[in-house]
């Protein structure tokens, strides 16, 4: 069995190039957005990351480092998961450990939520609103752990 676009470049009508040209875009649009995929999820991951860090190691549920193991594709919709868990129950263990409670739950429920709404995503028609849903958790998630990391540098 021949490869599509091997089939549709030797038929030289113009409906086989039109196909031709459609199949091509078609695979470029993909190709970009899955470099857009990663990019966004190599600085979601950085930011998260980066205020992890901060957290003293005695503290840390994980290794700072294998926040990164986010960025893998599909192991990373785990990996996620875990560090929406395990990052703000570090923050939490630090400041408790210094008698600090203003945080609260240190973004847990905001993490939770955004894997949540992001797993949910996946319903047709209704996942449009638990995109945006995810969205805006996973803002709010990253602003209470860069207030964290604020709060863990000037403590």
């Amino acid at each position: 069995m021949e490869p599509l676009v091997q089939i549709l470049a030797q038929d030289s009508s113009p409906d086989a190039a039109e196909a031709a040209a459609v199949l091509g875009l078609a695979f470029g649009f993909v190709a970009i957005l899955l470099v857009v995929s990663l990019l966004i999820s190599i600085v979601v991951t950085w930011l998260i990351w980066d205020s992890y860090k901060t957290v003293p190691q005695q503290f840390q549920k994980l290794p700072a480092g294998l926040v990164w193991l986010c960025v893998i594709p599909c192991f990373g919709a785990v990996m996620f998961l875990v560090t929406a868990i395990l990052v703000p129950l570090a923050f939490k263990d630090a400041f408790a450990s210094r008698g600090r409670t203003e945080f609260g739950d240190c973004g847990l429920a905001f993490g939770i939520a955004w894997i949540a709404c992001a797993l949910l995503s996946a319903i047709p028609v209704l996942g449009v609103a638990f995109s945006l849903g995810s969205l805006i958790c996973m803002i709010l998630f990253i602003v209470k752990l860069r207030q964290m990391k604020s709060a863990m540098l000037t403590a």
